[in-house]
């Protein structure tokens, strides 16, 4: 017997990142004529910053933007604006000291170096610390000066 699988996506309660719902079908035969599973699988968070990586960035005066800034960005749930701390060094997103180039405020934040996603920090254990770190600390990413790998 063959099922049919349908994708979909709807608004995630928890998360900017829309859930993927799959729907299972079975043939008419079997013994649930119609959905028999319903099966939610959160979409691994990418960038939320993917269109700063690499760049340099002046400020209004033409000088390459330094220090920190908070911005007030679109929540793409819908739910109102969200706050937005960005780091910069020589116009590009770089991490200061122990804080991430960019904290977002529902906890989501990325680690850069030059521009680029990184994060070679590791845990007491030995094991890489994560570049990004999405929402309520799941899911995340690991990078290196740029290149996503898996810890």
């Amino acid at each position: 017997m063959k099922a049919k699988i349908c994708e979909s996506q709807v608004p995630s309660p928890r998360s900017p990142v829309p859930i993927k719902i799959f729907f299972i079908f079975f043939p008419k035969n079997a013994s649930k004529t119609q959905i028999c599973a319903l099966i939610q699988v959160e979409v691994l968070m990418i960038s939320r910053v993917k269109s700063f990586i690499g760049r340099r960035f002046k400020d209004y005066n033409g000088r390459l933007k330094q220090g920190h800034e908070f911005r007030t960005i679109y929540n793409f749930d819908g739910k109102g604006d969200m706050g937005i701390i960005l780091r910069w060094k020589d116009g590009r997103l770089n991490d200061d000291g122990n804080y991430p180039a960019v904290e977002f405020e529902d906890s989501h934040v990325e680690h850069f170096h030059d521009g680029l996603l990184h994060n070679d920090a590791r845990w007491p254990d030995g094991t890489l610390k994560p570049a990004i770190i999405s929402v309520f600390g799941e899911p995340v990413e690991y990078y290196l000066n740029g290149e996503q790998v898996y810890a």
